[in-house]
């Protein structure tokens, strides 16, 4: 295989990822693209960003991130202003229709929809007169995207969007696989070298929607059946395997931010830091250092929470045994929730009762610090 084609296969593949591109003899650094959206400017200054497709003089804006589909007249569009991010991948499919025009219904209750099957079709049906009677149609997904899928009904008349994520991924993964040429256009054959343009842009596609197992599980494949893309795969897989770590690390970091702190710990000790950036690993082995002391300083404190109730009457712990329970329960789940509050007991006076102790530790989690009370009494009543 020639340098050219090398790096143009390296090209195929990456287009849409950020990331570090091999070429000839040297590392071309690309900027990280996030998902490609067009910018719509309306002529009374409304702007909205999406996907934009042009049917007439109608022109639809696929909000993928928000979930809603905006159409309007051209005669309202001021500019349409593209993303400079490579064009994102689509496979168009073709589904055999009956019928191919109509109108949208004026409005839709009773809505239903099966599962979509493996041929990218799904049982719809919906009530759109004033009959209440119910209109049943089949739905097939025509266009596949990084971002989104089409659909339109095959014997009714009804088209849509959806992000790509609302649809299983086996059943986007079955479609991609076939490469029957019948899928595409059964009047125009693919050749073996239009078949492999084809699993390069799937694996374009896998990229740039950031599943990221698949897109590997195509490298794999690519390797495998086309012996002369061996060495532009192992260029490409490390970056896939960094982007993939990436991807992971900032899910994880939300996770925290949505006090899952279990979840975080568990997958940042699992997250393969070797395909990581160099401070993005740093960062995170950090990270894993402070919440495993913050999982001993918890696991401590609820020894010692432990510890006093055993100092208790009977009786008396037997009054606060279910509210003692509950926090030790917090304490092992979220601790985030409830550490702060617990600021009161670790700072009780040495002199403190067991009872005054656990009294602060109760009713600081219950009503806060600021209102604490060290009279157990109080707390169990």
């Amino acid at each position: 295989m020639t340098h050219r084609n090398q790096f143009h296969g390296i090209k195929v593949i990456l287009s849409g990822l950020g990331c570090l591109l091999a070429s000839l003899l040297l590392l071309q650094t690309w900027p990280v693209p996030t998902a490609r959206a067009d910018l719509v400017k309306l002529k009374d200054g409304t702007q909205l960003r999406g996907i934009v497709d042009k049917d007439g003089t109608l022109v639809q804006i696929f909000d993928y991130e928000n979930l809603r589909r905006v159409i309007v007249r051209d005669s309202k569009v001021e500019s349409i202003v593209s993303e400079p991010n490579p064009p994102a991948e689509r496979f168009r499919l073709v589904q055999p229709l009956t019928i191919h025009a109509g109108e949208m219904p004026p409005f839709a209750i009773k809505v239903q929809a099966e599962p979509w099957d493996e041929l990218g079709r799904r049982r719809f049906s919906f009530v759109g007169t004033r009959s209440g009677k119910p209109t049943v149609m089949t739905q097939a997904i025509n266009e596949l995207g990084p971002y989104a899928v089409k659909y339109r009904g095959v014997d009714g008349f009804w088209q849509g969007s959806l992000n790509l994520s609302q649809v299983p991924r086996p059943v986007v993964l079955g479609l991609l696989k076939k490469f029957d040429p019948t899928l595409f256009d059964p009047k125009n054959p693919l050749t073996p070298e239009q078949v492999r343009d084809e699993r390069l842009r799937v694996g374009r596609l896998l990229i740039q929607a950031g599943w990221f197992t698949e897109a590997l599980a195509e490298l794999d494949s690519l390797e495998r059946d086309y012996p002369e893309l061996k060495e532009t795969v192992a260029q490409v897989r490390p970056l896939v395997l960094e982007e993939q770590s990436l991807a992971i690390w900032r899910e994880l970091q939300g996770r925290e931010r949505a006090q899952q702190p279990r979840t975080v710990f568990q997958r940042l000790r699992a997250l393969p830091l070797s395909g990581l950036a160099p401070q993005v690993a740093l960062d995170a082995r950090n990270r894993v250092r402070v919440l495993e002391a913050l999982r001993d300083e918890d696991r401590t404190l609820a020894r010692s929470l432990l510890k006093t109730a055993d100092e208790l009457k009977p009786e008396d712990r037997a009054s606060v045994e279910p509210l003692l329970l509950e926090l030790l329960g917090i304490l092992s789940e979220v601790p985030d929730v409830v550490r702060d509050e617990l600021a009161a007991y670790r700072g009780a006076p040495q002199a403190a009762s067991a009872s005054q102790r656990l009294a602060l530790a109760l009713s600081a989690w219950l009503v806060g610090a600021e209102r604490a009370t060290d009279s157990l009494p109080a707390v169990a009543m």
